[in-house]
C-alpha cells in the first residue's frame, strides 16, 4: 500500500524524489515524536508505556551512547536504528484512542506558532551567537600574543599553555 504525503497536494511518496521522501519522513517523525511526548502525560496512558517513552527520549538526547558516534559505520547504527525502533515500540504501547487525540493535538501545536516556540528559537540562536563571539575573542587574543611576540624573544606564556611553543621563534 502506497503512503499519501499531504503535502505534495496528495501525491503517493514512491512516485516522489528520493529526498522528498525523505523530507516527508522527517516531518513525519517530528510529529509523532511530539504526539509521543504528549501521549506520555496522558493520564490514559500504561505506566509501561510512561516508563518506556521517557527511556527512549532520554537515550535519543543523551550524548552517551551504546556504541560511540566516532566508530566508522557501528557509531551511527543506534541513532539510526535504536531511536526509530523504540518510537516505533512506543506507538504500539499507547492505546490508539490517546494516540489519535495527541496526533490532533501535535498538530494543532506545529499550526499555530506558541511565543514560547518563538522565545526558545531567539533564545537558542542568541546563545550559539554568544558561543562564537566568545570562540572569536580567544581566537584574536590568542593570536595577537603570539604575534606580539619580536622575533628572538622567549615565547608567551599562552603559547605555552596552548602547547604552541613550537611555532614561536625563541632565541
Amino acid at each position: 500500500m502506497a503512503k499519501v504525503c499531504p503535502q505534495q497536494g496528495g501525491a503517493e511518496v514512491e512516485s516522489a524524489t528520493w529526498l522528498k521522501r525523505l523530507a516527508w519522513q522527517a516531518r513525519r517523525l517530528k510529529r509523532e515524536t511530539l504526539a509521543l511526548y504528549l501521549a506520555s502525560r496522558d493520564r490514559r496512558t500504561p505506566w509501561y508505556a510512561k516508563v518506556w517513552l521517557a527511556l527512549v527520549v532520554a537515550y535519543a538526547l543523551s550524548p552517551i551512547d551504546l556504541v560511540p558516534d566516532f566508530v566508522p559505520v557501528l557509531g551511527y547504527l543506534d541513532d539510526v536504528i535504536l531511536v526509530p525502533l523504540g518510537i516505533w515500540l512506543g506507538l504500539r504501547m499507547v492505546p490508539p484512542e490517546v494516540m489519535a487525540d495527541a496526533r490532533a493535538a501535535a498538530e494543532a501545536c506545529r499550526a499555530a506558532p506558541t511565543r514560547l516556540r518563538i522565545w526558545g528559537t531567539v533564545i537558542v540562536v542568541c546563545l550559539w551567537l554568544l558561543a562564537l563571539v566568545v570562540c572569536g575573542l580567544a581566537v584574536y587574543r590568542l593570536l595577537q600574543a603570539v604575534w606580539a611576540q619580536p622575533i628572538g624573544a622567549a615565547p608567551c606564556e599562552p603559547a605555552f599553555r596552548l602547547g604552541l611553543s613550537r611555532y614561536v621563534s625563541s632565541a
